[in-house]
């Protein structure tokens, strides 16, 4: 029983990482302190602005970092935004994904 449940996200993340393949997409994740980031990082690696997911707000950069490694072990085909230097360690952080259409 215990082989199933641990085999289930490892198909889950290999199908995923399949369909992507084959819909020439790559998902973009990435955190920030600032929402007008998100937008700058949809311009910047021509994403897809339909598919944008917005997370938080996260209480802290550690919360906010543990919701991003979370992702990336079920997502295959991804790329990370790196975060911005810490600009206020009381603000707020925001998770954001987003599709990038690859070129065929």
């Amino acid at each position: 029983m215990a082989l199933k449940l641990l085999f289930v996200p490892w198909i889950f993340k290999h199908i995923h990482t399949l369909l992507l393949k084959r819909l020439n997409v790559k998902i973009i994740i990435g955190i920030t302190q600032d929402p007008a980031h998100i937008e700058d990082s949809i311009s910047r690696y021509t994403g897809e602005k339909h598919s944008l997911t917005e997370l938080g707000p996260f209480v802290s950069r550690t919360e906010a970092l543990d919701w991003l490694v979370f992702l990336k072990s079920r997502i295959g085909n991804l790329e990370e935004i790196h975060a911005d230097a810490v600009k206020n360690d009381e603000a707020v952080w925001y998770g954001f994904t987003f599709e990038q259409r690859l070129e065929k």
